[in-house]
């Protein structure tokens, strides 16, 4: 599922988050599985350099939460999320990451 975009500037370091309660049933739990991310014009993995190692990407309840970091002016990222449910289910979501030094 695509969510709606993130702009930040170069600088900027903040905490990110998506809630999948919406495809899950009650008690149903996640476990995180990856936030990655790759520079979308050359298609290079950028996750070292936009997702922060600390705090780690992780789930709290129903969301997945991750620190976005660093990158350059007019820079296009997508972040991509997968996790998995206790019953089964393996949810993905991408969202762009939009660099802009305003």
């Amino acid at each position: 599922m695509l969510q709606p975009p993130i702009v930040k500037q170069p600088w900027e370091e903040y905490d990110c988050s998506v809630d999948l309660a919406p495809d899950l049933a009650a008690g149903e739990t996640l476990v995180l599985d990856a936030v990655t991310a790759i520079n979308v014009a050359t298609g290079a993995d950028s996750t070292a350099l936009v997702i922060a190692t600390s705090p780690a990407p992780q789930i709290s309840g129903t969301k997945v939460l991750w620190r976005t970091k660093d990158g350059a002016d007019t820079e296009q990222h997508k972040i991509t999320g997968r996790a998995h449910s206790s019953l089964g289910q393996k949810l993905e979501f991408d969202v762009l990451l939009y660099i802009a030094e305003e």
